[in-house]
């Protein structure tokens, strides 16, 4: 932890050398109530590259902190027809396609409501302002934003990936434990219209989980090796074509194949899944059967990948019926232009 810490400041101070970019502005403390008007002021700041003071975003944090707490590990979300979820997949601190991201959406509303499906940290040289405007959303419209954990929300994934140093340098050591508390309190999964299973990665490397026990998961917690099984699971599998279940090259989670996916959805009432975790170059792409959708938010990924992001809308056609696929709706979009150099590339390509 040490050694990799003071590899990666050394690779912030070079960073910050080649780009000009060693000092941060910060805004003065606000004092006010973190309403939607706080946020889009908070959002249209850090975009002329001023950061809330750290008084300002220890609150932030802080506030999503107690709301998160209170939350169960599997959320249940119910969407009322007419009304949309858009769901936002890995992000990575490219704070300037987060920024298209909420103009193709719009403002949080309870017709209106956002599911960031983890991983909005680390790699992207944003990641403070990506993580801070996404847990404010949270704050200002706590029925109407919610976010599911990642494996990159995750203190070994920061200190390899760049998000502990980023934190550290615009503000301190203090702020980045303040991150890491809100990160544990993050739900691992959501049902929506208890027909659409949302999380992270993917599948156990068990059968017959049932959503009870994901709902009990202890997961307040670091995901390492002390961890449940299927909480590591959840953040860290991928679907493949093939049948059944395979070792996965990343080291942790399984790969499972369409069959895995469809027992799971029928053993437990569901239509469907969508994940993230994947880069995908149309920025989506669904599993054999298309039951399992992979929907990846971050263009361009590392500013050298070339691909497409997307995001998933839902809008439920019945108060009634079970969702479907026919109430799935994927758009895609180019990477934005961005200040600063390329992203951080520590420890190789996954997400």
């Amino acid at each position: 932890f040490a050694q990799a810490k003071q590899f990666l400041n050394r690779a912030a101070t070079q960073q910050s050398m080649d780009q000009g970019s060693s000092s941060w502005n910060y805004a003065p403390s606000s004092h006010g109530r973190l309403d939607q008007r706080a946020v889009r002021e908070l959002i249209a700041g850090m975009k002329q590259r001023n950061l809330p003071s750290k008084e300002d975003a220890a609150n932030i944090v802080s506030s999503v902190t107690t709301i998160l707490a209170k939350l169960p590990s599997l959320v249940e979300l119910t969407i009322p027809a007419g009304a949309t979820l858009h769901v936002i997949g890995d992000v990575h601190g490219q704070f300037w396609d987060l920024l298209h991201i909420l103009e193709m959406c719009g403002e949080p509303s309870p017709k209106n409501q956002f599911l960031v499906n983890g991983d909005f940290v680390d790699r992207g040289q944003f990641s403070v302002e990506v993580a801070l405007a996404m847990l404010a959303m949270k704050v200002a419209a706590p029925n109407c934003v919610h976010i599911n954990r990642g494996n990159h929300e995750a203190i070994r994934m920061n200190t390899i990936y760049g998000f502990m140093q980023e934190a550290e340098q615009k503000y301190d050591a203090e702020m980045f434990r303040l991150f890491c508390e809100a990160f544990k309190n993050l739900p691992v999964a959501t049902v929506v219209n208890r027909s659409v299973f949302v999380v992270h990665g993917g599948l156990s490397s068990q059968d017959g989980v049932c959503l009870e026990q994901i709902a009990n998961i202890d997961r307040k917690r670091e995901p390492d090796e002390q961890a449940e099984s299927l909480m590591l699971d959840l953040l860290w599998s991928d679907p493949m074509d093939g049948l059944g279940r395979d070792r996965s090259p990343r080291g942790g989670g399984i790969l499972f194949g369409p069959d895995v996916t469809r027992q799971f959805l029928e053993d437990n009432g569901l239509t469907c899944m969508i994940r993230s975790h994947e880069m995908k170059q149309e920025g989506h792409e669904w599993q054999r059967l298309r039951r399992c959708l992979t929907i990846f938010s971050a263009p361009n990924y590392c500013d050298i990948c070339g691909n497409l992001g997307a995001i998933c809308d839902i809008t439920p056609r019945s108060d009634s019926a079970k969702l479907s696929v026919d109430d799935f709706h994927v758009r895609t979009f180019e990477a934005s232009p961005h200040p600063g150099g390329t992203m951080r590339l520590f420890g190789g390509m996954g997400c």
